[in-house]
Parts: C-alpha cells; structure tokens; sequence
C-alpha cells in the first residue's frame, strides 16, 4: 500500500465517520444518507470506466505501434513489399 492509497483510505475513513456522527445527530435523514452514497457510488463508478477506457485505448495504441510510412527506427514492424 503506498502513500496515495493510504491518504485516500483515511479520507473515506474521516467521511464515513462524519456521516455516521450526522446520522446519530439527526442532522442527516437515512434517505439523505442513501440519496448521497448513490451518487457517490456512480461517481466512483464513472471515474473507473474512464480509467478502463483510458487503460484500453493506451494499450491499443501501443498494439498497433506507430502510425506512418515505416521509415524509421521506432516501428515495430515495416512491410518492404507495401512500400517500395
């Protein structure tokens, strides 16, 4: 686990405690409650599909390799028969 994952945890930690407190101090109604942990859940959901779709269009870039004519040292490949 580092740093990153550690500052995050404690955050989730510090808001679910402040929620559970507003809870007990009738300051936050349960429908309040589940209508908030909703839409922080499809936020979270939306933040991992942009992750996902960024991860898979990175990979896909570097499968296919780079883009040109092949006339150069950084392809992975080069057809001499295509390109004469």
């Amino acid at each position: 686990m580092n740093n990153e994952d550690l500052e995050a945890f404690l955050v989730e930690a510090e808001l679910v405690r402040q929620k559970v407190r507003d809870l007990a101090d009738n300051r936050m109604s349960p429908e309040e409650f589940d209508r908030l942990e909703a839409l922080r859940e499809q936020d979270r959901k939306r933040r991992e599909d942009y992750q996902l779709r960024n991860e898979r269009e990175a990979e896909e870039l570097k499968r296919r390799g780079t883009s040109g004519k092949g006339i150069g040292k950084d392809f992975k490949s080069f057809c001499k028969a295509c390109h004469l």
